[in-house]
């Protein structure tokens, strides 16, 4: 099939921060929701685990992180989605689409969340598992690092898949997997941007309770719906 030509990567870029910047309020309100809601269970699983060191009296924060990340997230695309595809919604976005999407996408983004958990757990694993082997056998890792590398690129389009398309979590998989083959360099340019706002977040603590959520968002969506745009209906 034609399609056209690859997506446009500083277009997503600047598509993405100038929207946030257009929807600044919503980004403060969305970002927070999803910081207190699904990323504070991450930072007492950190503490937890950091104390412990054992995976198993940190079994329980791992739980509450599998219940409340993905769901929260789900919520924040949401919220965010209608500001990037506004055909068929209201133009008021309410902020009680945050909990709309985090109720109707609960399971579905609980079961991505733990797949996904339980595919980069096993490529880890045979990873480190290759690594203390002897001999041709530690070139396997390199396989491995790339599954792992690859699941990553992947997780930028799990969520717009979701919450956009209505996907079950295989179609997520599958249609991200696709994605990702058939726009890697987008991809790959979209997580390095995503990951350095992480760093600047980790960094300056504000920015990760405020701003990391809706400015990764709208980055992922606007590259997601330019993406799309590149093939026939």
């Amino acid at each position: 099939m034609e399609r056209r030509p690859p997506v446009s990567i500083w277009g997503f870029t600047r598509a993405g921060f100038a929207a946030a910047y257009e929807h600044l309020g919503m980004v403060l309100v969305g970002s927070a929701l999803w910081f207190v809601i699904g990323f504070t269970p991450l930072l007492f699983l950190a503490a937890v685990f950091y104390k412990s060191g054992s995976l198993v009296v940190s079994a329980p924060a791992v739980l509450l992180v599998l219940l409340t990340l993905g769901p929260a997230t789900a919520g924040a695309y949401s919220l965010f989605e209608p500001l990037i595809w506004p055909e068929g919604y209201s133009a008021e976005t309410s902020l009680r689409r945050f909990f709309q999407g985090f109720r109707r996408f609960y399971w579905k983004s609980v079961g991505l969340g733990a797949l996904n958990a339980l595919l980069l757990a096993i490529f880890l694993g045979d990873m480190a598992f290759f690594l203390r082997s002897a001999g041709l056998s530690k070139a396997l890792a390199v396989v491995f690092l790339y599954f792992v590398l690859f699941q990553v690129l992947m997780s930028n389009f799990y969520f717009s898949f979701l919450v956009h398309q209505k996907n079950s979590v295989l179609n997520v998989l599958k249609k991200s997997a696709l994605v990702v083959l058939d726009n890697t360099w987008a991809s790959l340019v979209l997580s390095l941007e995503v990951a350095i706002l992480f760093i600047l977040s980790l960094i300056i603590p504000p920015v990760l309770v405020v701003l990391f959520m809706g400015l990764a968002a709208f980055l992922q969506l606007h590259a997601f719906r330019m993406i799309l745009d590149r093939y026939p209906d």
